[in-house]
This record gives structure tokens, C-alpha cells and sequence, in this order.
């Protein structure tokens, strides 16, 4: 018996839009909260130029940037409000080419988003963006710029790991089968644990049997013949006839 061949057929499911994966969306929404939060603390309790503490390594100093992250690109703020809004576009594109994109991919991209959104919305309110986070000589960030660029490594990490935008769903546990079908080894394998499961093994020793020996009234006795293990009964029993002396 023989397994039926079958090929499976191609994943034709059409991509989700990212509005409606509503993880990222919350996610990148809680950034944007978070980074407008800490902008507005800074803001309220920090004179723009001073530092607190005024001296170390780590301090917070309110530093009005109008130009891209980590202070490069100064004057550029409108130019840089379209450019972070086609830098969205390409997110969303990026999301649209994954039929199944992984849950790194999704982190990486609400990294993003919240960053991305969270300066633009400085640059169109106030024409400039707030940073307040001073490590050593280290250009003055805040928390989109530092959303923002962990998001982009770990998107150039997903897609240089995976070879192809389309082959990062290994990193989510999802495996596909090739698009031919199942591998002929696979197959003929299959099939033979099947036939195993089914047909039991051949068995040498078990193929005599000397049957049942019945007596016959008036004297004499009669072997007779044991059924063969191959054959499978389906009427009644048939009745002995004894042998003619």
C-alpha cells in the first residue's frame, strides 16, 4: 500500500497591513508616550543649556537641536519632517513585504515608528527636538534618537541574518515546505514506515504449522490444513469432512 503523493499548495495568504497588527501599534504608541513624557520633564525642570549634574559622565543637559539625530544636519528641520515620513513609508513597505514577519522584525519596527514619530512631532510643534540625554563626549540624545537607532540595528541584524526579507519567518519558529512538494527521500521513507505499521515483518519460522489433528469416528485420525496467515476470512467456518476409509 502506497501513500498518495500530494503537493502541498504555495502560501498565497496576502500580506497584513501593519495598521492592523495592534502589538506594534501599541508598542510604538508607548514609545511616543514615553519619549514625550521625559521631553516634558526636561522641559519644565532643566533650563535649556544647563546640566544636571553640572560635571560627570552621565548627566541631563537641555539642548534644542533643529537637525537630526545626535545634533548633525543643524537648520534642516522641514527638510528633515519629510524625510522622517518617508522613512515611515518605507517601514510600512518593509512590514507589507513579510507575509509572516517575525517577532524581532515587529520589535525592531515599533522601535522605529515611536522614535520617528516621536521627533517629528518636536519638529512640527516646537521646529526643533529636545535632547536631554549627555553620556561623555557623546552628542546630547533623547529616547527616539536612541529608539530609533536600536530599531535600525536590529533590522539590518534580522535581514542580514536571514539572507532575504522573506526567509526572517525562520526567526519567528515557522518553517515552509519548498515549493515542489515534499523531498523524494522524505517520501520514500514515509511510505516505508507506513507499509512496516501495516504488513507485519516475514517470519520464516511461522510459516509450517502442523495444524490440528481431529479424530474420525470408527477409527483414524485427520490433519487438517491451518489457514494461511496472508489470507483474511470473511464467511463462516466451513465443516470438517472426515476422510473416506
Amino acid at each position: 500500500m502506497s501513500l498518495p503523493v500530494t503537493t502541498p499548495e504555495p502560501d498565497t495568504a496576502k500580506p497584513r497591513p501593519l495598521v492592523k497588527d495592534f502589538i506594534v501599534l501599541q508598542f510604538a504608541a508607548l514609545l511616543l508616550l514615553l519619549d514625550q513624557l521625559t521631553k516634558y520633564l526636561v522641559i519644565q525642570l532643566l533650563s535649556p543649556g544647563f546640566s544636571f549634574p553640572s560635571q560627570g559622565f552621565f548627566r541631563f543637559t537641555h539642548v534644542h537641536n533643529s537637525g537630526s539625530a545626535f545634533g548633525i544636519l543643524q537648520g534642516l528641520n522641514t527638510p528633515l519632517i519629510f524625510v522622517s515620513f518617508i522613512g515611515v513609508i518605507i517601514l510600512v513597505l518593509i512590514y507589507r513585504s513579510q507575509p509572516h514577519p517575525s517577532n524581532l522584525l515587529r520589535f525592531s519596527l515599533a522601535l522605529q515608528l515611536g522614535g520617528a514619530f516621536g521627533n517629528v512631532l518636536d519638529r512640527m510643534r516646537l521646529g526643533y527636538v529636545t535632547d536631554f540625554i549627555d553620556i561623555g563626549p557623546w552628542p546630547v540624545f533623547n529616547l527616539a534618537d536612541a529608539s530609533i537607532i536600536t530599531g535600525l540595528v536590529i533590522l539590518a541584524w534580522v535581514l542580514t541574518r536571514s539572507g532575504s526579507p522573506k526567509e526572517q519567518t525562520d526567526s519567528a519558529g515557522e518553517a515552509y515546505l519548498p515549493a515542489d512538494g515534499f523531498v523524494g527521500a522524505d517520501l520514500v521513507e514515509e511510505e516505508r514506515e507506513y507499509q512496516t505499521q501495516v504488513s507485519p515483518p516475514f517470519n520464516p519460522s511461522a510459516t509450517h504449522d502442523p495444524g490440528l489433528v481431529v479424530d474420525i469416528p470408527g477409527g483414524g485420525q485427520s490433519e487438517v490444513a491451518p489457514a494461511s496467515p496472508n489470507l483474511v476470512e470473511d464467511g463462516e467456518e466451513q465443516p470438517i469432512e472426515p476422510e473416506r476409509l
